[in-house]
């Protein structure tokens, strides 16, 4: 009962960062984590029989059992994703992942806040996520398909 107090409170807290955010991720209890890259304003959220459901256009786009969720929250974005472009780009702090919406065959560099390549990585599947894990904490910049975006992993 706890659980679910604290997940509609997470729902509704992301609601309203709604004019800041745009975009919502949910983490589930076996560390994954699903970036829902739909405007949250053009979206519905809906419950039943222990499920969450979000809806886009109508549809069902995604299910998630309520007890398998860990935390809702709304990833941090650069100002660069609220331009509309093909490579968007959005830092998963909790796994330490960026997820990519390039092609495959697209190359993404990824620059220390120094200047000094860190990364570079040839995408393989459209939209994978890239593991930055290995990468020492600090500020970085993102560059795919000539867009730059930047993040701070910690």
């Amino acid at each position: 009962m706890k659980r679910n107090f604290y997940l509609i409170l997470a729902l509704l807290f992301a609601g309203s960062l709604q004019l800041q955010a745009q975009k919502m991720a949910v983490e589930l209890n076996d560390s994954k984590e699903v970036l829902l890259d739909e405007d949250i304003a053009t979206c519905k959220i809906t419950f039943s029989d222990g499920k969450m459901l979000f809806h886009v256009n109508g549809a069902v786009k995604n299910t998630f059992e309520i007890k398998d969720i860990k935390r809702i929250y709304a990833p941090r974005y650069s100002s660069v994703d609220a331009l509309d472009m093909p490579h968007k780009m959005a830092y998963l702090s909790a796994t330490q992942q960026l997820v990519v919406g390039a092609e495959p065959g697209t190359v993404m560099t990824v620059y220390h806040a120094n200047g000094a390549k860190a990364l570079s990585h040839i995408q393989t599947i459209a939209s994978t996520p890239v593991s930055v894990a290995h990468l020492p904490a600090g500020a970085y910049v993102a560059v795919v398909g000539g867009k730059t975006f930047k993040f701070v992993k910690q």
